[in-house]
């Protein structure tokens, strides 16, 4: 068991990691501080950007005042151009993105001083991508903070590991908190294809940027980008004339309940669903259990790997949780290490 989250990042070979948060108020932002902060005492070099924003002294929705992010000198920032005008630490600028905003040039700045940033202008996984290749070979680690219902920061394909944060924000009632934060857990933790060469074939189509039906017989039918639920229903002739014969369906965006009630409408039963990771299911429980009863099962292509689950005892809306308790009760129900950053 590791004391610090950065020791468990080290421990791991971990070189890019996600924090995303299960909702506003779970500790995420404390969470990013932390491991800023302990690399920093390690003379490690950071970099850090956000999918979406953090940093803002109150939250636009809630009006909650928030937790500042803090970095610490030699520290890489990535954030629109329009906020470094307020920030007070020293800082030098790296370079520009060409990525553009509503809050000006996405660029990259360097810290020479402790203070606080806010972190802005990014709301595309390409995006992300495209500044990880900018700054990978420069620094020892990059941190990307995930936004809200946005976890695809979270994408294996930009993170080597994920930390997930949940709270006591979620529920006045700690055993369903408990509940919830299980159940997403068990969504993250969607399995791939046990068939290597079956899933050769699917990322290939995926790379290509094919949606598609495969049936038994090995016939496949594919078409290029579409929403979910819109390829299902441009394809609904073929769904229903082979019910009983179809053995995968690769989706591209997202899969929700109505995707799922599309699929259940349908009578279709002993099919796998493919999407790209499980930072795109979005599935209440009641619909998964009717689904896992159909046995309809759901696969990714890429499996994320959860390192870490951090929580937050304190709510903002309503009663606190006594912090033992509340980590104890996570701890109990899972394998990966649980942190009270706090604490």
């Amino acid at each position: 068991m590791s004391s610090k989250i950065s020791d468990l990042i080290k421990k791991n070979n971990i070189k890019t990691l996600s924090i995303i948060g299960l909702a506003k108020n779970t500790g995420k932002t404390v969470t990013l501080n932390k491991v800023i902060e302990d690399f920093f005492l390690m003379h490690k070099k950071v970099a850090v950007m956000s999918y979406g924003r953090d940093g803002e002294k109150y939250d636009l929705l809630t009006k909650l005042k928030k937790p500042p992010v803090k970095i610490h000198p030699n520290t890489y920032f990535v954030t629109a151009e329009k906020t470094v005008n307020d920030i007070k630490l020293k800082f030098k600028f790296i370079k520009d993105t060409n990525i553009q905003s509503t809050m000006g040039r996405v660029k990259i700045y360097k810290s020479l001083s402790e203070g606080e940033v806010q972190l802005v202008g990014i709301n595309r996984s390409s995006q992300l991508k495209k500044i990880k290749e900018i700054l990978i070979d420069q620094i020892d680690y990059l941190i990307i903070d995930g936004a809200l219902d946005r976890k695809s920061s979270a994408l294996p394909i930009l993170s080597d590991a994920v930390i997930l944060t949940t709270g006591a924000v979620i529920g006045q009632d700690i055993n369903k908190v408990v509940l919830k934060t299980k159940y997403e857990v068990k969504k993250l933790l969607t399995g791939s294809l046990k068939d290597e060469k079956d899933l050769l074939v699917l990322k290939d189509n995926y790379n290509k940027e094919n949606s598609l039906i495969w049936t038994k017989d090995n016939n496949i039918f594919s078409s290029k980008p579409l929403l979910s639920n819109l390829f299902l229903k441009n394809n609904m002739e073929i769904l229903k004339g082979n019910r009983v014969n179809i053995k995968y369906i690769l989706l591209r965006g997202s899969f929700t309940n109505t995707t799922a009630n599309i699929l259940i409408n349908l009578g279709l039963e002993k099919i796998t669903v493919l999407v790209s990771d499980s930072t795109k299911i979005f599935l209440d429980q009641m619909v998964y259990n009717r689904l896992k009863k159909r046995n309809i099962k759901l696969k990714v292509l890429f499996k994320i790997n959860l390192i870490a689950i951090t929580i937050n005892p304190f709510n903002p809306y309503g009663k606190d949780f006594i912090a033992s308790d509340f980590y104890k009760k996570i701890k109990e129900e899972f394998d990966i290490e649980v942190f009270n950053v706090k604490s």
